[in-house]
Formats: C-alpha cells, sequence, structure tokens
C-alpha cells in the first residue's frame, strides 16, 4: 500500500479512497489501509508541508506523533501511521464529564517529551489528540508548531509545552465538558518560577506511554461478519381453505343516471324598431288674413328686390323700418316685399286672429 501510495497523484488519491475525516484548516486527514494519509491544499506552499512532516518526525522520534513514512512535495500529502480514534470521540461515547486521570497523565508526559523533542506543538485542539488500539495517546497536527528556540526558552521557559500546549488542551477539553484540572495543578504552578513538576503524574504518564520508540498498536479493522442465514425448513404444502360463499343478498340498483336534456335553443324576440317621425321644422311665419276671400289668407315673408338702389327709399319702407329687424339681413340696395302663402287648413276666425298676432310686430302707416 505505501508503495502505491507514493506513486499516487492527488487526483487518484481523492478517487480512491473514502475521504470521510473532517477537514481542517490546513486539509484532510483519512483512513488508507494501515495508514493515514493527510492531504493539504492545493495551495499550500511546498516549503510548509516539509517543514509540518520535518517537525512531526522530530516528535515521533519521541513516541509522541505518529511515524511519518512518506511527504510529498508536488502533490501534497503526508503518509503515516494510523490511529484508532479521537480522545473526544471516546469521551463522547463512555459520557464523560472529567477527563480521567489515565489520560491526564499521559498528556502532560507528551508534552514533558515535546519539550525534550524541541518541537512546540503549538494547536491544543483536542481533537488532536488520538489514541490507538491500546488506549495508548498521541499527538497529531503540526501545521502550527515552531522549534524551540533560545527565544521560545526565554518567553515560555525551560518547559514551553506546559506553558503553552498543555494550558491549551486543558482550557479546550471543557468546551467538550471533559473538566479537568491541569490548568491548577501544573500550569499555575510552573508559571510561577518556571521550575515546578509533578514528578508523580509525570511517572504515571510514563508508565503509561511505554519506552521511547515502541510501535503504536496496529489497528485492523474486522471484517464483518456474514451471518448465515438457518435453512429454511420446508413446510408442507397445506390444503386451500374452504372457499365459502358470500351470503346471498339483494342486488342493489345502480343508480338510475339522469339524462340531460339537450338545451332548448332560445326563440329570439323580434326586434322592433320605430322609424322615428321626423320633425317638423319650426319656421318664424308671418300669417296675413284676405278681408274678402278666404283664398286670399296668407302667410306673409318678406322679399328682396335688388332693383332700387339706396337714394330711392320711400317713406313706406322707412315706415316699415321696425319689421326688418326681425327680419334676416339684407344687402345694400334692396327692398323688403312680402309673399303670401294661403293657409287652407285653418277656419277664418283663427286666420283673422293669426293675423291680427302678426301685424302687433310691425308699424304700419295710415295709408
Amino acid at each position: 500500500m505505501l508503495q502505491r501510495l507514493k506513486s499516487m497523484t492527488r487526483g487518484e488519491i481523492e478517487d480512491s479512497f473514502d475521504i470521510s475525516g473532517k477537514k481542517g484548516k490546513e486539509g484532510t486527514t483519512f483512513r488508507a489501509g494501515q495508514y493515514a494519509v493527510k492531504l493539504f491544499k492545493s495551495t499550500k506552499a511546498s516549503s510548509k508541508v516539509k517543514t509540518e512532516a520535518d517537525l512531526q518526525s522530530m516528535a515521533a522520534a519521541k513516541g509522541v506523533a505518529p511515524v511519518v513514512h512518506y511527504v510529498s512535495t508536488t502533490q501534497k500529502f503526508i503518509v503515516m501511521d494510523a490511529l484508532s480514534q479521537t480522545i473526544v470521540d471516546k469521551g463522547k461515547r463512555e459520557k464523560w464529564t472529567k477527563l480521567p486521570e489515565a489520560y491526564a497523565a499521559q498528556l502532560y508526559a507528551l508534552c514533558k517529551r515535546l519539550d525534550a523533542a524541541g518541537v512546540v506543538q503549538n494547536d491544543g485542539n483536542p481533537l488532536n489528540l488520538m489514541l490507538d488500539g491500546n488506549g495508548r495517546m498521541y499527538i497529531i497536527d503540526y501545521g502550527f508548531a515552531k522549534k524551540i528556540t533560545a527565544a521560545v526558552k526565554k518567553k515560555r521557559g525551560s518547559q514551553p509545552n506546559v506553558n503553552l500546549t498543555l494550558w491549551h488542551f486543558s482550557r479546550q477539553m471543557r468546551h467538550y465538558r471533559f473538566e479537568n484540572n491541569l490548568t491548577e495543578r501544573i500550569v499555575n504552578k510552573y508559571m510561577k518560577d518556571n521550575s515546578f513538576v509533578d514528578q508523580e503524574l509525570l511517572d504515571k504518564g510514563e508508565r503509561l506511554l511505554g519506552p521511547i520508540g515502541a510501535a503504536p498498536a496496529a489497528v485492523v479493522k474486522a471484517p464483518a461478519s456474514r451471518k448465515k442465514k438457518p435453512p429454511a425448513a420446508i413446510k408442507k404444502k397445506s390444503p386451500p381453505p374452504a372457499v365459502t360463499p358470500p351470503p346471498m343478498g339483494r342486488k342493489k340498483k345502480p343508480p338510475a343516471l339522469r339524462k340531460k336534456k339537450p338545451p332548448t335553443a332560445r326563440k329570439k324576440k323580434p326586434v322592433v324598431t320605430e322609424t322615428p317621425v321626423a320633425r317638423k321644422k319650426k319656421t318664424n311665419r308671418v300669417i296675413l288674413e284676405s278681408d274678402t276671400d278666404d283664398s286670399d289668407d296668407s302667410d306673409w315673408v318678406p322679399e328682396y328686390d335688388d332693383s332700387d338702389s339706396d337714394d330711392s327709399d320711400s317713406d313706406e319702407d322707412r315706415d316699415t323700418s321696425a319689421s326688418r329687424k326681425t327680419a334676416p339681413s339684407k344687402k345694400k340696395g334692396q327692398r323688403a316685399h312680402y309673399r303670401q302663402h294661403v293657409q287652407k287648413d285653418t277656419t277664418l276666425e283663427e286666420r283673422i286672429r293669426a293675423r291680427k298676432n302678426a301685424f302687433k310686430k310691425y308699424k304700419l302707416s295710415k295709408d
């Protein structure tokens, strides 16, 4: 498997394995057979991949981290020993309310070994605490790790991982409700003079970790055993049950369907259009009456004569000037005459009355 992983590209690794691990800030760690593969982001610098692998190898030499077997700076992945589970998963499954003393002792001993390896892990996420098949603890993920230099010792003392890494683990485990007293018991006492060592807890942790250089317990997934189905008992064919006829009952007649009558065509009423009666135009008539005969009864309307000019106006024309106001306008040099229209449908009395009413509008001369 290791030789196969060395020859694979990023795309082949992603297609060949079930990458079900949690994605971190720098990459994803997943299982590949008996190994674990940490696949970094493609944008991560090759120098940072190599630096992380080197620091993890320094920690693995002291039995703190899983051993690194292969590093690919071009495809950006690291192959290391596989571990069983995180301490968080174990604590949730067993419903921890307090960090057990055995794991507190191992964590303290691992931080002391990191000081001896010259590496500050610098990432106290409890998910970075993993267990092998025997329950032995390891610290993984060295993406933020640094070498212990003189400047680091000046700032953190001779035990920089107790000052920083142990304090961070103790604090973050309380987010998972794993209560512990590592801060009060060790870190705060160490901060006073940078020399405190809890020798009793350290010795217990070293016994549980085992000697340096011991390989982690192999984690082998047991193949899922297939349960054999018991042979099916031969069942004798039983005779079919006697079919009893259903009780006689009155057959219900299906409901009669109502026949829909075809829609009758409605007779359209004839549209009666009344022809409007033409109204008679009203005309301003002047009714004049003759004294002698019925045929002389007539309506008088003015006529105009263009033969005379303005200079030959008679006295009669001047006397009838009042009637010219109601008559239509005439051109200069025209005189008004009257034309008689006979009214045959009226009686004599009506014509006399109409004549009187008509002559009230005009001023006639005495002659």
